[in-house]
Formats: C-alpha cells, sequence, structure tokens
C-alpha cells in the first residue's frame, strides 16, 4: 500500500507509517538471557537483589541431563512473556485517561475528526509491540551450559551462579574453554534449532493478544 512504501524508521530499527500510525514500539522490553540468570538464582537479580517471582521454583541440583533444564526454560520464558504482555495490555488502557499526548494527536490522522486522542486508538494504526533483546546471548548460554555442565562435566550446575557473581574472577581457565563453544550465528543447526524454537515460542505467545 501507499502507507507502506511511504513507511519511516522510529528509533533504531523499528518501521512506521508517519502521521497515521501510533507504534508504541518500546511499550514492554523482555530480555531474554535474564529469564536463564533469575532461574541460576531462584529468581533473585544478582545486579539489584531484587526478587521476580518465577512459575516454578526448582533446585539446580534436580537436574541430572540438560533436556529437564531446557524445557523448565521454556516454561519459564513463556510465563515472563504472557505477564509482561497482560501488564502492557494494562497500561495502553490507561495512556489515554492519565498520559494523553495532544499536540503529537493533533499531527495525526483521524484524531482530531474522531476527537480522540492517538493512545485511545483516535489513529487508524495502533500498534503496541514487545522488544526481544539478548536472544543469542540466551542460545549461547544454554549451549554453554548444554555442553560444559552435561556434556563435558567441566563444573556442575550448582556452581554456575557463584561462578557468575564472581564474573569468572578465579575460573579464567573454565571461561576460556566456554568462550571456546560452538555459538549461534555460524551455520550449526543443531544451535540455530534452539534460535528458532526460542523464536517460534516467543510468536505462540505473543499472537494470542494480538487484536484485529
Amino acid at each position: 500500500t501507499q502507507e507502506a512504501y511511504n513507511y519511516g524508521i522510529v528509533g533504531c530499527v523499528e518501521p512506521s507509517v508517519p502521521g497515521k500510525e501510533y507504534g508504541h514500539t518500546e511499550g514492554f522490553r523482555i530480555n531474554w538471557v535474564k529469564i536463564l540468570e533469575l532461574m541460576l538464582h531462584g529468581g533473585t537479580c544478582p545486579v539489584t537483589g531484587e526478587y521476580y517471582a518465577l512459575q516454578e521454583q526448582h533446585d539446580l541440583e534436580e537436574f541430572q541431563t540438560f533436556e529437564p533444564f531446557y524445557q523448565w526454560l521454556l516454561r519459564e520464558f513463556a510465563y515472563a512473556e504472557r505477564v509482561g504482555i497482560e501488564y502492557l495490555q494494562m497500561a495502553d488502557a490507561q495512556f489515554a485517561t492519565f498520559w494523553p499526548t495532544p499536540y503529537v494527536s493533533s499531527l495525526m490522522d483521524g484524531c482530531l475528526e474522531k476527537g480522540r486522542d492517538v493512545t485511545a486508538g483516535g489513529t487508524g494504526l495502533n500498534l503496541s509491540t514487545i522488544n526481544a533483546p539478548g536472544m543469542a546471548n540466551l542460545v549461547d548460554s544454554l549451549v554453554a551450559i548444554r555442553d560444559g555442565v552435561f556434556r563435558h562435566h567441566w563444573l556442575s550446575l550448582t556452581e554456575f551462579p557463584d561462578i557468575l557473581r564472581a564474573d569468572f574472577k578465579g575460573y579464567e581457565a573454565l571461561q576460556s574453554r566456554l568462550s571456546r563453544l560452538p555459538k549461534y550465528g555460524n551455520g550449526i543447526e543443531e544451535i540455530d534449532a534452539i534460535y528458532r524454537e526460542l523464536s517460534d515460542l516467543f510468536i505462540d505467545v505473543a499472537e494470542p493478544y494480538v487484536n484485529p
């Protein structure tokens, strides 16, 4: 369409239709690898000390093979995304009341004619989106756990949180070993397959929330 042809870029990579789209392109940001970090630390952020409730609580000693741990990661991944989207929807419903944007609305097609703020659906195209950083980092971290812990037995899963908190100080030899493991982005099918599964799950969780 002509609107798509005249797209503009919001921020760094988000395409939007100038003057005709409410593009809330950073409505919710979910850091993929942060979910894994919280799992390794019992839900507590090692940086801030804040606690975030996981869907399931597990002792790391429970996991004798990689697959059960990975399946737990998939469940926590989907849970964190659902919670975030539901909070975003609640925020979206309040923007017009508490954070209207009359100046922006005056520049958008349809808002003056409808007498509605752009945050209340005044323009024709409305898009709230979720942003996903840390995607490759999560895949590489999972490979490090799969190979370093369960394939090569360089360390136990229970040792990983302390090593991460130490930022590998005193564990430089282990860090060197882990850094040489295969990584996403090099055409390795078994690693690319992990990325595809996570990406598909990310889309599948979001899709039911899409309004026509």
